[in-house]
């Protein structure tokens, strides 16, 4: 239900929750959400396998393409070194890349490219705690078959159990307008 309240001609409309919480139409869905995030896995799966080429490049050219060192580039230790460090990277990316972006400008490049933004419940930005909290709470939400991410769809706040681990909202974010204005047209001097 929803109360309207009258000031300085101007319609205010908020729910009767008793909170701050965003309009519904505001609030993206499962569906959107979704597709955000599989984007963002083609994004972060493209990243780790450039890492992977890079690094194999780099490792072709020090040892001449298995020219030099090719006892050392196929030893046991070296390869544990060598699985270890793409682990690592492979980590790095999988974390740094949602928890950065999330940071850095409120979305990832897959809610940036479907008009999503993740903002707190309290207003304020998102901060490196609240996004660990909110990645953390990603593993959470699948861990029991997706029950977390699927809660978005029984949730009057439209929020999984990430969400609400970390107080956040995702939102439809207004487009920016292109204004398109008349070109002066300056005559030759």
């Amino acid at each position: 239900m929803m109360v309207m309240h009258m000031t300085d001609h101007r319609v205010d409309r908020r729910t009767d929750r008793g909170d701050d919480s965003p309009p519904p139409a505001l609030q993206a869905g499962f569906i959107s959400r979704g597709i955000a995030f599989v984007l963002d896995l083609v994004m972060m799966s493209a990243t780790i396998l450039l890492a992977v080429v890079l690094v194999q490049s780099v490792l072709a050219f020090f040892t001449l393409y298995g020219l030099l060192g090719q006892r050392i580039v196929q030893s046991g230790p070296f390869n544990a070194l060598l699985v270890g460090v793409m682990a690592v990277i492979g980590a790095g990316i999988a974390i740094g890349y949602p928890v950065g972006f999330w940071v850095l400008l409120g979305q990832t490049p897959g809610k940036l490219l479907l008009g999503l933004r993740i903002v707190r419940v309290n207003g304020r930005p998102m901060s490196i705690r609240c996004a660990l909290i909110r990645y953390a709470g990603y593993w959470l939400s699948a861990i029991p078959l997706g029950l977390g991410f699927l809660w978005v769809l029984v949730d009057e706040r439209r929020q999984g159990w990430h969400d609400k681990l970390a107080g956040t909202y995702v939102m439809y974010a207004p487009r920016p307008r292109l204004v398109v204005g008349r070109e002066k047209h300056l005559a030759p001097l």
